[in-house]
């Protein structure tokens, strides 16, 4: 194992130094040595990296007057080939952003495996100060090689960013930053890129990067920076004779969110341009210089030298409210042109008998939802059983799923990433805003939102014609359709195709809806509640319950005074009226006020709604007892954090989080809704049924759970042991057989 040496600059980032150097204590990669250099910082930046530096030998602190964030790399990298001859492998690092714990050593494992001298990452995670949690830094990951991408004239110029990516020593031996303090990691990146000649790109190598107001790339900045950065890698690679093989970063001399615009911008462009006496070989080489050179305004130059990205954002919302026939040919191109991966023609028809398969499709099996969560589940356990797994995903929101899914299982995305998820809207948007380019889009994220829909509808019937094309060369013996966006158009001979249905049976079912759920051989469902409902719309209806994977093996303390509910911000939940619960139950002219004012509420979720219930929280006066936690991949230390599970929801198809919850041992209490709570909650056993909409009452038991450990710790165990008779693994999946067979 070779030591690796972490270069982090630093100026002024006291508030989030110690999330940062946390996150690098913790790597599983331990031979490495952080070179944190402090460029004159007026808070507490040198004083926190000197305590580090007492507690672990591996923290060693640089000091030097300001210079910019280039220079103080520079200082480190000089550190390092001057003091540390063992040192094997360079990484870089913003001293306000985190790694995972596995950061390092994937892309070390990366970069081994596929004999190259630079790795990078593509994973990517943007996060809010507000939605900070340090437990996510913790969450490992597979290791896995990645690929590797061979350097060309037209990948050169992508950003690859420093802070993402690990060097080895002898690449970077006769390499520094520019000295600007903008935009300086682009340059290197550049001139790396060139010099490794191929690159490793890693998929489980998670880098956490913070939006926050203030930071460099938060504002704009004088030209002369960027200009001063292109003509570090026009030098640089002059004197390495790439300027006839590699195209230059012309991206930098174009005019965006990150600089400062005005009408001298293409006269200081045309000026600095031809101070670099560029040949005629070199502008043939790279068009946008020429163009540069020959506009006579800013709006030409900008105009004849657009990317292929702003063309299709122009003509998508130029063609999307006048020719709809025009947007579906367009995305069709699209969708073919980002297309993961293309499903080769089997050689020979194999049989079902010897060698089952199952194709489960659903929407997005990469968002945080229930539905994607039993679709991973059920992946799991049918691999576990002998079969061959095809996760088919319409769309691909994120990098992997969430959840995790076995490595047997073959995950396969249809389309472009177009699910806006809330925090990624925000942070486009704010961009957007604040940007002064005059081609800048300024979409609110509602409109963001919108666009994202709208462009899935019209990608609809290109993916059912993806799907079909997929089925057909896989040939699967069992197609389950996870999510409502899959219907058969044509049907396999020998397959049989299974519909699960995760909501409530809806009162009337349209003709439309009749006939695609007729398309489907059997239709499962959750609950025995509706059951009669259900065949009065199909003729074959099987119930199967969801499952719980594992079932824990320790168990909440009935005297932790904490009330948990989970799910996702939006109406059907029902939070909006746990609030009112909550603000009875934390009533002071109450007489059970003394047993629980001390009690706390926890919201575990993200969703389209948190601003308004942050609101109502506040309006409520219930700020001190009640926390919006957000979005958690730990729920096991979620549910052993609390001991009652209130559910108020107005509708379910199952309740996989209450489910889960009893299964800790927590106590359940819900409105006994059509289906879901009453098939998971015995009443007066291991919880409390209460009408459906009768708040006080439900108030009334709450407290009533709340006041009674004894009674917590009874109804725990009982609730323990009627989730592992009912909804465990091995009791759910024979049924699950039975449907296959």
């Amino acid at each position: 194992m070779k030591p690796l040496a972490i270069i982090i600059p630093i100026y002024n980032v006291a508030q989030y130094l110690p999330e940062c150097l946390e996150s690098l204590s913790a790597q599983s990669y331990g031979e490495f040595v952080a070179i944190c250099v402090d460029d004159g910082s007026s808070d507490s930046s040198a004083q926190i990296i000197a305590e580090y530096a007492k507690r672990d030998s591996r923290f060693i602190l640089l000091t030097q007057d300001n210079q910019g964030i280039g220079a103080a790399r520079n200082t480190g990298l000089r550190y390092v080939y001057d003091a540390l001859p063992q040192v094997g492998y360079i990484g870089f690092m913003d001293p306000d952003d985190a790694v995972g714990v596995d950061y390092y050593a994937n892309l070390i494992y990366a970069l081994e495996s596929n004999a190259t001298q630079m790795a990078t990452t593509r994973d990517v995670c943007r996060f809010l100060d507000s939605s900070y949690d340090s437990a996510m830094f913790a969450l490992r990951q597979p290791r896995d090689k990645g690929i590797t991408r061979k350097v060309t004239s037209k990948n050169i110029a992508h950003k690859i960013e420093a802070p993402r990516s690990v060097f080895t020593r002898a690449l970077l031996q006769n390499l520094r930053f520019p000295t600007n303090r903008f935009a300086e990691d682009v340059g290197f990146s550049v001139c790396a890129h060139a010099l490794a000649s191929k690159v490793a790109l890693s998929k489980n190598a998670r880098y956490f990067y913070r939006v926050r107001s203030g930071s460099l790339t938060s504002t704009t900045h004088p030209p002369q920076e960027f200009f001063q950065v292109f003509g570090f890698v026009y030098e640089f690679f002059k004197r390495h004779g790439h300027l006839e093989s590699y195209r230059l970063p012309t991206d930098l001399l174009r005019p965006n969110r990150f600089a400062k615009v005005d009408s001298s911008y293409l006269a200081q462009l045309q000026e600095f341009l031809r101070s670099l006496d560029l040949s005629p070989s070199v502008l043939e080489q790279n068009k946008p210089l020429r163009l540069a050179l020959q506009a006579k305004s800013l709006d030409e130059f900008m105009a004849r030298t657009r990317s292929f990205r702003e063309w299709r954002a122009d003509k998508f919302c130029l063609h999307l409210t006048k020719n709809r026939k025009t947007i579906i040919l367009f995305g069709k191109t699209l969708l073919d042109a980002s297309m993961a991966l293309t499903p080769p023609r089997p050689t020979s028809s194999p049989s079902h008998q010897a060698s089952p398969r199952i194709a489960i499709i659903a929407k997005d099996i990469t968002e945080a939802g229930g539905g994607e969560r039993v679709g991973v589940n059920l992946a799991n356990a049918f691999i576990e059983c002998g079969f061959k797994v095809r996760v088919i995903s319409l769309f691909s929101s994120n990098n992997a799923p969430i959840y995790p899914l076995d490595s047997r299982a073959e995950l396969l995305s249809l389309s472009l990433s177009l699910s806006l998820s809330r925090s990624r809207a925000h942070n486009i948007s704010q961009n957007s805003i604040n940007s002064q380019s005059p081609l800048s889009p300024k979409l609110s994220p509602k409109h963001l939102s919108k666009l994202a829909k709208l462009w899935q509808k019209l990608l609809r019937p290109l993916l059912a014609y993806k799907v079909e094309r997929v089925l057909c060369a896989y040939k699967p013996t069992i197609v389950l359709s996870n999510d409502g966006w899959y219907i058969p158009r044509t049907k396999l001979a020998g397959t049989r195709y299974v519909r699960l249905w995760h909501l409530n049976a809806p009162k009337h079912l349209s003709t439309r809806k009749a006939r695609n759920l007729a398309k489907f051989d059997t239709l499962i469902v959750l609950s025995q509640k509706e059951l009669a409902t259900w065949q009065s719309y199909h003729k074959c209806v099987r119930v199967v319950p969801n499952f719980l994977p594992h079932l824990p093996t320790t168990f909440s303390d009935p005297s932790t005074k904490v009330v948990l509910s989970v799910g996702r911000l939006s109406g059907e939940k029902g939070f909006d009226r746990l609030l009112d619960i909550w603000a009875m139950v934390q009533d002071p002219s109450k007489e059970h006020y003394k047993e629980t004012s001390q009690w706390q509420l926890h919201i575990v979720g993200s969703g389209k709604l948190r601003e308004k219930l942050e609101s109502t929280i506040a309006q409520k006066g219930l700020r001190k007892s009640v926390r919006l936690v957000g979005f958690r991949q730990d729920m096991e230390r979620v549910y052993l954090g609390a001991s009652v599970y209130a559910m108020c929801s107005y509708f379910e198809g199952f309740g996989m989080a209450l489910a889960e919850a009893c299964s800790y041992g927590l106590v359940g209490i819900a409105f006994d809704i059509a289906a879901g709570p009453s098939d998971i909650i015995t009443q007066g056993k291991s919880g409390y049924l209460i009408e459906n909409g009768d708040k006080e009452s439900f108030a009334t038991r709450l407290c009533e759970l709340m006041s009674d450990e004894s009674k917590r710790a009874e109804f725990g165990t009982n609730a323990r042991e009627l989730v592992a008779q009912n909804f465990s693994k091995q009791a759910v999946m024979p049924q699950w057989q039975e449907v296959l067979r």
